[in-house]
């Protein structure tokens, strides 16, 4: 059987675009959305140019929680994934991964053939939170 990841990006800024540049590249990764507070967000148009859904509200987004297998948040917004983590604790999703603005930058470099860990621009975004 053919699985594809289904993954969902928070936060369309230049962290969100590095990531959706390379995901939509994978025909093995299904984006299930893209959110962000600023809707003209390099990001969101991305998403729009590959038929993604777009959302301006993060939180609509996580409620697909049930079909996310990686939620990939890198709006830099501390409040954003307190949200996130109370909704599916709320709900009992233990299935979902929240992937960590460090995480995302591997991805992206390695990705793109890189030979150093691409920009930090979230430096606050420490851990799980």
């Amino acid at each position: 059987m053919d699985k594809r990841v289904q993954m969902a990006v928070i936060g369309a800024g230049r962290a969100g675009t590095a990531v959706l540049n390379e995901l939509v590249k994978l025909s093995y990764v299904r984006i299930i959305g893209v959110a962000d507070a600023d809707t003209e967000a390099e990001g969101l148009a991305i998403a729009r140019k590959h038929n993604v859904p777009v959302f301006s509200e993060p939180m609509q987004l996580v409620e697909k929680n049930e079909e996310i297998d990686i939620l990939v948040e890198v709006s830099g917004d501390a409040l954003i994934k307190q949200d996130i983590k109370d909704y599916f604790s709320r709900v009992g999703n233990r299935k979902t991964v929240i992937m960590h603005n460090l995480v995302s930058r591997l991805l992206v470099s390695l990705a793109s053939g890189r030979s150093d860990l691409g920009p930090d621009y979230h430096p606050n975004d420490i851990g799980i939170g």
